[in-house]
């Protein structure tokens, strides 16, 4: 009766005259689909397989058949592992003479421990002499600006994983839950519910916190870009811009910015009547001042104020970018976009009571 019963209803959602053509042309393009991708994963596994099992027998066999690399070689080699593991990969300079490494330029403190581990974990160094200029901050070095941060992390622990650690994770997550299923106790459950969750992760290829919806809401990025002139050289705007006790007197909300030094700054800053404080690292070159708070802030912002000539005095470019939890306000679009002509009197940007809310 039950097989009868699906049997009637899938007729029914194929050959309605309605909708049934276009519910079996949707059905069979989805099958298409998915035979394509089943044959695009199973070419991808095969070839990482291949691979690996031939990059694991050239390394067995190098080990007994190599000869010990030249020093450009190991150059090579070593360059290839800044990209790897530090943020500024570009910054450090690398030499080597007869296996002994040599290592110059600046580097954040983050980095240093973990590039002098990999570096002599690389075969052939004999040692390496550390020249590195180690910084606590980026702040005021030019070959440290930019950049993103690396961390090395196991291949089970990355968002995404390989072809070769999925099939592992499906075979052995299969096999954990059949064993767990005909077990039927407490033992088989716990196996039962850990190999379904290596299996969910093979197949989707996606962490099991986001599988699950437990994932914490994602901060909206609000970018803010405008243009302000003012009637003074940029040599003038861009000092003044550089003193950060001058900071609150441009950037409403801001009540307080304080020196910390090397380059570092607290922020104080007033939303909805309560206080908020973070660390940020302030930058100023010579057209320019950037700042960015530190990782963990409880106000995530960064932002840049470009000066450049104009007939009248200075062009001041501001772009501004603010993470924060999405909340329904009312949009305020003189906020977004708008150029204005601010006059300089006594060294200070002065604003009408109608502007200073924008």
């Amino acid at each position: 009766m039950l097989t009868g019963t699906a049997l009637g209803a899938g007729l029914m959602y194929f050959l309605d005259p309605p909708s049934g053509k276009r519910r079996r042309a949707y059905t069979r393009d989805k099958m298409t689909h998915l035979a394509r991708e089943t044959d695009l994963v199973v070419g991808r596994t095969i070839r990482d397989l291949h691979n690996r099992y031939h990059g694991v027998l050239a390394e067995m066999t190098r080990l007994w058949t190599e000869p010990e690399p030249s020093d450009e070689v190991l150059v090579d080699r070593i360059h290839s592992v800044l990209g790897r593991v530090v943020s500024h990969p570009g910054a450090a300079d690398v030499a080597a003479e007869q296996g002994w490494i040599t290592l110059t330029g600046p580097i954040l403190a983050s980095d240093e421990k973990r590039l002098l581990r990999r570096v002599l974990a690389v075969r052939g160094v004999r040692g390496v002499q550390s020249k590195l200029e180690v910084h606590k901050s980026a702040a005021h070095i030019s070959g440290l600006q930019g950049g993103e941060p690396r961390e090395e992390r196991a291949e089970l622990m990355q968002t995404n994983w390989s072809p070769t650690a999925r099939l592992l994770s499906i075979l052995g997550g299969g096999a954990a839950a059949l064993y767990g299923f005909r077990r039927r106790d407490a033992g088989g459950a716990a196996a039962a519910l850990l190999g379904m969750g290596f299996l969910a992760r093979g197949v989707t290829n996606t962490g099991l916190r986001k599988l699950l919806r437990i994932t914490p809401r994602e901060p909206v990025e609000l970018k803010i870009q405008k243009t302000a002139y003012v009637e003074a050289p940029v040599e003038k705007a861009l000092s003044m811009w550089s003193d950060l006790h001058n900071l609150p007197r441009f950037l409403p909300g801001v009540q307080e910015v304080k020196d910390l030094g090397e380059g570092r700054s607290m922020w104080t800053m007033t939303v909805d009547e309560k206080p908020m404080h973070w660390e940020s690292v302030f930058v100023a070159s010579k057209n320019a001042v950037t700042w960015k708070s530190q990782r963990g802030s409880i106000f995530a912002n960064s932002g840049t104020v470009r000066f450049d000539p104009a007939p009248a005095g200075a062009r001041i470019q501001v772009t501004l970018s603010v993470q924060a939890i999405a909340r329904r306000t009312e949009p305020d679009s003189g906020t977004l976009v708008r150029a204005r002509t601010i006059k300089i009197s006594g060294g200070i940007a002065r604003r009408n009571e109608a502007d200073r809310g924008n």
